[in-house]
């Protein structure tokens, strides 16, 4: 198959966004070379490999991902392109109706009105009917809350409807919100920090609360499925990366890994010139093309656009904050979990709420059971906006992270625990944060467009709005 000429789109970057970029650049008829500097794809949802050295079987190679992350059934773009690369055909997730827990008591749960279930036709159109009321209902029977704090969660829901999920004037952050909409402190402490922690990776006194309310308008206060969550059964490369990959290969895109690019310049034979190194081969990277998708994070667009881009688009992209995540990856050799003298094998649940508290050097907001693998039962632990955690060093955090397993989960200690930080994790999903377009660059870089988690600005740095970027920047660049 002939390597894409210079009328390729040239896509630098290939995580979620990038691969979204380059799938539907390929489905218009265009053909497209995609380059990464790692040598692998999916960005910052890609695999990582653990060593773990089992009691019985020695050391085993354990694949996880390198962060935690959970897809709800909102993320109705991602599963879309799953479909269309055959993601699909055999079983990669599973889907679980919203069900929200807490080490401290709370339940609440969407019940199931699928019509499958049901039995009967007037049963059937008695679960359709209901369906859409199943968030709602999910809230009045949340157990743990006060009969106040249930209302209180089913008003203010109302009142969001009602306003079609903008906060009122004069309203930006979402710690504002609580004292608007007056959130009782239940509510706040156990349901609305643990979510907004989740979903914005950002602190309630800084987090954005009209992006907040979209998330719920489009998760709890969407159509049924939409709060689903969407759990892989291996890791996020198995799910999406690799046959994205397989998809792209088997339809002529030039995939080119451990292409390190450095600079973008104006002219040559084309309209621009990537230039870089190939750490395949040691030799410098020069390719000519006449379109170009950045699906790059902000600093890295910025560094290559400097000197070609209007200075003002490159001070916006170093506007960007940034937020630490930290997942920790708990082990227990399958043994240790197994029943003993009669008790009970120790319930592991598959997603709970954690009470964090930094004061008590519990620093973990979410537990997320990944289910057993090379003789191993795995576990993750999701710590948010991890920088006072950090500053307590590996050896003490993975100490504290255990005693907070071990007493709120009543689990015993877990034979293995590996911490992973991406220190740029997330883009702190503030009101003041820079909202851009994909054709930001302008009328001076023409067939040039911008995607990632940080351009699709009506959600957070979620893998959604990475896999919306880039058919957005596709649809800009795709007639040209």
């Amino acid at each position: 198959m002939p390597r894409p000429g210079t009328d390729a789109v040239t896509v630098i970057g290939a995580g979620w966004a990038g691969l979204a970029a380059a799938i539907h650049l390929v489905r218009a008829g265009r053909s497209v070379r995609l380059l990464d500097a790692a040598p692998q794809a999916g960005g910052r949802a890609r695999r990582i490999t653990l060593q773990w050295e089992h009691p019985a079987e020695g050391v085993n190679p354990v694949e996880l991902d390198n962060g935690q992350h959970l897809l709800l059934g909102a993320y109705t773009e991602v599963l879309q392109l799953l479909e269309v690369i055959g993601a699909m055909e055999e079983p990669r997730l599973q889907r679980r109706p919203m069900r929200l827990a807490s080490s401290s008591g709370l339940l609440m749960e969407r019940p199931g009105f699928a019509s499958d279930r049901l039995g009967t036709a007037g049963s059937a159109i008695a679960g359709a009917v209901l369906a859409p009321l199943s968030p709602l209902l999910g809230l009045v029977r949340a157990q743990g809350l006060s009969a106040g704090s249930r209302w209180a969660m089913v008003r203010v829901f109302a009142q969001l409807r009602l306003a079609g999920w903008r906060p009122p004037p004069g309203v930006s952050t979402v710690a504002e919100w609580y004292r608007q909409a007056r959130q009782p402190a239940e509510l706040v402490e156990r349901i609305w920090q643990p979510l907004v922690i989740s979903a914005l990776n950002t602190p309630a006194d800084r987090a954005c609360a009209r992006t907040f309310l979209r998330v719920l308008r489009d998760s709890l206060g969407g159509p049924p499925g939409a709060s689903d969550f969407v759990l892989p059964l291996r890791d996020l490369s198995d799910l999406f990366v690799d046959p994205a990959l397989g998809w792209l290969r088997q339809h002529g895109a030039e995939l080119m890994l451990r292409s390190d690019v450095r600079r973008i310049e104006r002219g040559g034979t084309c309209r621009y010139r990537v230039v870089g190194s190939d750490r395949n081969t040691d030799n410098p990277l020069s390719i000519e093309c006449r379109q170009v998708i950045l699906a790059t994070p902000p600093y890295a667009s910025a560094r290559l656009l400097e000197g070609v881009a209007e200075p003002s688009l490159v001070a916006e992209l170093n506007r960007f904050q940034y937020l630490p995540i930290t997942t920790a990856y708990l082990g227990w050799p399958h043994e240790a979990l197994a029943p003993k003298d009669g008790f009970q094998e120790p319930i592991v649940p598959a997603l709970m709420s954690l009470r964090e508290s930094a004061a008590e050097h519990r620093f973990a907001q979410w537990f997320f059971d990944r289910g057993p693998q090379a003789h191993w039962r795995i576990a993750a632990l999701v710590l948010s906006d991890s920088r006072a955690a950090r500053e307590l060093g590996d050896n003490q955090l993975g100490e504290a992270l255990t005693r907070q397993v071990t007493d709120e989960l009543a689990l015993p200690a877990p034979m293995q625990l590996s911490l992973i930080h991406e220190k740029r994790a997330t883009i702190a999903c503030t009101p003041d944060r820079p909202r851009l377009l994909p054709d930001a660059a302008g009328p001076r870089l023409r067939g040039l467009a911008l995607a990632g988690d940080y351009m699709y600005g009506d959600y957070p740095a979620t893998l959604e709005g990475a896999v919306r970027s880039g058919r957005v920047a596709a649809e800009a660049v795709a007639g040209g």
